[in-house]
């Protein structure tokens, strides 16, 4: 089976967050290329794990929530 993974630069990119934030921050689960030798710098993810974690970790303005309320804007 073969699978399309992400590097930490490219989840980077993709969040648009720094590469330290994927690689401590963030609860992605990720494959150890180092077989578990203590450095995280060979982590691998695959895009359904950062597609999942997007989806648990999404948070909606107020407004979205009570769609009866109405914005306004300042010019």
């Amino acid at each position: 089976m073969e699978e399309n993974l992400l590097t930490v630069k490219e989840v980077a990119e993709k969040l648009k967050v720094t590469e330290y934030t994927v690689r401590e921050r963030l609860s992605i689960p990720y494959i150890d290329l180092n077989e578990g030798k203590g450095r995280k710098r060979n982590m691998r993810f695959r895009i359904e794990d950062v597609e999942n974690y997007l989806k648990k970790n999404k948070h909606y303005p107020i407004d979205i929530i009570k769609p009866n309320k109405k914005r306004e804007y300042v010019s």
